[in-house]
């Protein structure tokens, strides 16, 4: 099973435009559900006709790509996330901690997780989500 670019990303060092077919192995497995799930990619058996996802579905891929550092420094990331998501990543950033990490435990997007972790400063926020996101990676694994 392979990939084809719904919008517009950079994988392996090379950036792949819609419609484009992304090779195998250029995916890491770990990335494949959160780029499906925000619409980067869908999947497709390898050939151009058989693409699961139309034209218009690749017109209305509204995301935003927000390139973000590893804790480290050492590595940035880009991703791709909705207005609707980061909407959710502001609103929790704007709540109290305790009230922040409730919040965070009923998010289902690994992107929201990963902005939060990486943009609020407060260490209650960050543990929160850097734990929903393991519970999530968990529950994909199964």
């Amino acid at each position: 099973m392979g990939y084809v670019c719904v919008k517009g990303l950079t994988c392996g060092g090379k950036a792949y435009k819609p419609g484009e077919m992304i090779p195998d192995g250029v995916i890491l497995n770990s990335r494949v559900r959160a780029l499906k799930s925000t619409g980067h990619i869908a999947e497709t058996d390898g050939t151009a006709s058989t693409t699961l996802v139309s034209t218009e579905e690749i017109r209305e891929a509204s995301l935003i790509l927000i390139v973000v550092s590893s804790e480290d420094g050492t590595e940035k990331m880009e991703v791709p996330i909705s207005q609707e998501g980061l909407q959710v990543v502001f609103d929790v950033m704007q709540m109290a901690a305790d009230e922040a990490t409730k919040a965070i435990g009923q998010i289902g997007s690994e992107e929201e997780l990963i902005l939060l972790n990486a943009a609020d400063s407060r260490a209650a926020v960050k543990k929160a989500a850097k734990k929903r996101a393991e519970s999530l990676t968990d529950t994909q694994s199964e």
